[in-house]
């Protein structure tokens, strides 16, 4: 047979493991959320990764690439037909990324930098368009070497400065954005904190709350039935003034206690009219006709009793009666006797 767990156990067993469970659930969901928070592991690995694509290869939006393109087909003009393909790559490329960040959902002061920047480079491909390629494809070295050494260069070094400060104020977003994750990150933390204590709190409290309430007058009920099924019916019934199932419970036990104390009450009573009546008869037996019952009975055996008493009384009439007739009859025969030996003597004589 296997070992018994009551309601209580389990219940408590119940508790205990939804307590466990909801705290493993906030670690793992506290671990998670360090884990992809600006400044965690996944977002500084992801960050790392941009950093060396952008080692790597120069973004459009600053056109160093277009600029090494650019002096190297004025240092090479017998082949610079590949420098000038690769500068219309580098040209839409620039041009796409440009509208893009123009369309983008960054601050304010950071689009009005990249303006700035824009303002800069559009005015270099303007100059590279119009007079630098021109005078490459037509072989007119003063003409390039002009536009590249008064026009181009100049165009670059004041948007190489425009990008640095772009660069600047990105850094500076950046921090503000790790800054404002941190302190989100910390308050979300703390609400976590609170919300799961609050929950851990409120499943405790449940749980005690489960086993006052519930419980605890189950074991008690259960204990109660028992000892009535023993056939102790002198036990309170706790919780008769509930108005929930458990007093529905009680109320139904207390029908079921008063029917028991009514049955062991009648049969002590019954017990009470057996034994009354043995002696009596038992009397009776003996031919001691004066012995009563005195004691009274329940209403419903009370007929018995006088019925009893009545009869004694009746039995004792009668053989009263009948000794007197007993002695009246052997008075007459002693006269009658009398009589006879008068006569006799007289009949002698």
């Amino acid at each position: 047979m296997g070992s018994k767990v009551n309601i209580k156990k389990q219940a408590q067993l119940g508790v205990t493991g939804i307590v466990g469970t909801l705290i493993v659930v906030i670690l793992i969901a506290v671990v998670s959320i360090n884990e992809i928070r600006i400044g965690g592991p996944l977002q500084r690995a992801n960050q790392m990764n941009s950093d060396l694509v952008a080692d790597i290869l120069p973004p459009p939006v600053f056109i160093i690439e277009p600029f090494l393109e650019v002096t190297l087909a004025v240092e090479e003009m017998q082949g610079a037909k590949p420098h000038l393909a690769r500068l219309a790559v580098l040209k839409a490329d620039y041009e796409t990324r440009k509208d893009f960040w123009r369309k983008s959902d960054i601050p304010a002061n950071l689009k009005t930098q990249i303006e700035a920047a824009s303002r800069s480079a559009d005015a270099f491909w303007i100059e590279v368009e119009t007079n630098l390629v021109p005078a490459l494809k037509r072989g007119d070295v003063q003409a390039v070497e002009a536009s590249h050494n008064t026009k181009v260069v100049p165009l670059f070094a004041r948007h190489k400065a425009e990008i640095q400060k772009l660069v600047d104020m990105s850094a500076q977003y950046g921090q503000s954005l790790s800054a404002s994750s941190a302190r989100t990150m910390t308050i979300t933390l703390i609400t976590l904190g609170v919300i799961a204590a609050g929950l851990i709190g409120a499943l405790i409290y449940a749980g005690n709350l489960l086993r006052s309430r519930v419980i605890t007058p189950l074991d008690n009920t259960a204990e109660q039935m028992k000892q009535m099924a023993e056939g102790d019916y002198g036990v309170d019934i706790a919780g008769i003034e509930r108005v929930d199932e458990i007093g529905t419970m009680a109320r139904a036990m207390d029908v079921f206690r008063k029917a028991g104390l009514e049955k062991a009450a009648a049969e002590e009573q019954q017990k009470l009219v057996v034994s009354e009546l043995a002696t009596g008869l038992g009397n009776l037996a003996e031919g001691n006709l004066t012995h009563h019952i005195d004691q009274p009975f329940a209403s419903h055996y009370e007929s018995l009793r006088e019925s009893y008493n009545n009869t004694v009384n009746n039995l004792g009439q009668i053989l009263s009666r009948v000794a007197h007739s007993a002695s009246s009859v052997h008075t007459g025969a002693s006269e009658i006797r009398s009589a006879s030996d008068d006569l006799s003597g007289r009949t002698e004589q």
